[in-house]
């Protein structure tokens, strides 16, 4: 499958976006995820990368970028070399610390309310958060987030760095998600995850 626009996102969905880190693919495949599936808002929860750069990657691509929110998680190991007073995007909500959950499910919340409109959400990334929450509190978080996305009938995005997370990390998120949508660098593969399997198996 060459690109999303073969088989576009529908919403409510939530996605597994498998991809390397490797020259900020990761980023890419996030940004070209969320700008192909027409949305109304953007929100994104910023781990790895400040606000700052996200804005400037949104907005280097030749779509239309709608309104866009971040939730900056932030954390001593990333650099803030890029991030400065004056490039800072206006609509930032910081969580201070990475492993307070309920500070970013309350900010993630709020990135998914919205009145009728289409609304995307991207977390980045997994793995990076794994670096400070162990596996299974953030697996029930994420589960309870990406339950809030189809309730809020939004899209959900969750990045996992593919050069560092294993088959098993893989098959362990795909649980929550619809779409495992994979990036090569230059299109995306899409096939099934394992809540569609399972909800189909149920029917």
């Amino acid at each position: 499958m060459s690109g999303l626009s073969e088989r576009p996102l529908q919403t409510p969905s939530n996605v597994l976006v498998d991809a390397s880190n490797v020259d900020d693919t990761g980023m890419l495949a996030c940004t070209r995820l969320l700008l192909e599936a027409d949305l109304d808002r953007i929100g994104v929860v910023t781990v790895e990368h400040t606000p700052a750069e996200w804005d400037r990657q949104l907005r280097q691509l030749p779509r239309r970028v709608p309104p866009v929110e971040y939730v900056d998680v932030e954390t001593l190991a990333r650099s803030t070399s890029a991030s400065t007073a004056g490039d800072r995007p206006s609509s930032v909500t910081t969580v201070a610390d990475p492993e307070d959950l309920t500070a970013l499910g309350t900010a993630m919340d709020d990135l998914l309310q919205g009145n009728d409109e289409r609304v995307g959400v991207c977390l980045h990334s997994i793995s990076a958060l794994l670096q400070f929450v162990e596996r299974e509190p953030l697996f029930k978080f994420l589960h309870l987030m990406s339950e809030r996305a189809r309730r809020a009938e939004a899209l959900g995005a969750y990045y996992l760095d593919s050069t560092t997370s294993g088959a098993e990390l893989r098959a362990l998120f795909s649980n929550l998600c619809e779409v495992v949508a994979t990036f090569d660098g230059e299109a995306f593969d899409l096939s099934s995850g394992k809540y569609a399997s399972a909800s189909a198996s149920a029917d």
